[in-house]
């Protein structure tokens, strides 16, 4: 049987939506690490913070680059079942939804892609590494971005996130006094940041807090 392959690579491509929980604590994560450089330009992210549930994961561990014409992407995917076979898929409201990937052999490896009743070998195997992820459902994003600056003020935009859509009541543009000389520290929100440069590539900064 013949699956398209641009139809299960951008199912794979979608990261869950609906998934059990695999420990009932929530976890906090962020990025970038505190006292890690970074460089942003207008308008990226310069700092994410968020809350989530972990749940059982499958996560691609290798490229496919130079195996063919198939390209599999690291988004997590939920684990269906791991008795005997192992398959993980994305999934919507608990149920599977697009392609799966089967590992017959349990082996660390994908060999099989099915949707639906239908299944097909893959060209490649491709190893998978089952770990915690976060759950996409109830996840909440704090997000602040770079928007540019002047020779007075630095621009920033905060922004709220839950389960994917954003919550304009909880979002704001900030605005910061900027002295003309570098290294200089500023506060907002709830983090603390030394800014180490700005230039026309973007602004070079370190998180402190």
């Amino acid at each position: 049987m013949k699956i398209n392959r641009m139809y299960y690579l951008s199912a794979l491509a979608i990261s869950l939506s609906a998934v059990p929980a695999h420990s009932a604590e929530p976890k906090v994560g962020y990025a970038p690490a505190i006292g890690e450089e970074r460089t942003a330009t207008a308008g990226s992210p310069i700092y994410e913070r968020y809350t989530y549930m972990p749940m059982k994961g499958a996560v691609i561990k290798e490229s496919m680059v130079g195996k063919g014409e198939v390209i599999l992407p690291t988004d997590p995917l939920q684990v269906v079942y791991a008795s005997g076979k192992f398959k993980a898929c994305m999934m919507e409201r608990g149920y599977p939804i697009g392609a799966c990937g089967v590992d017959e052999d349990r082996d660390g490896k994908f060999d099989r892609i099915s949707i639906g009743n239908s299944s097909a070998p893959l060209p490649q195997p491709v190893a998978y590494e089952e770990k915690e992820v976060p759950n996409p459902v109830g996840m909440h994003r704090w997000i602040i971005s770079y928007k540019g600056s002047t020779s007075e003020a630095l621009q920033l935009s905060f922004r709220t996130v839950f389960n994917g859509y954003l919550r304009p009541a909880e979002s704001e543009e900030l605005s910061l006094p900027l002295s003309k000389t570098f290294p200089q520290q500023v506060a907002f929100k709830f983090i603390k940041m030394t800014i180490l440069s700005i230039d026309g590539m973007g602004m070079r900064y370190r998180i402190d807090q």
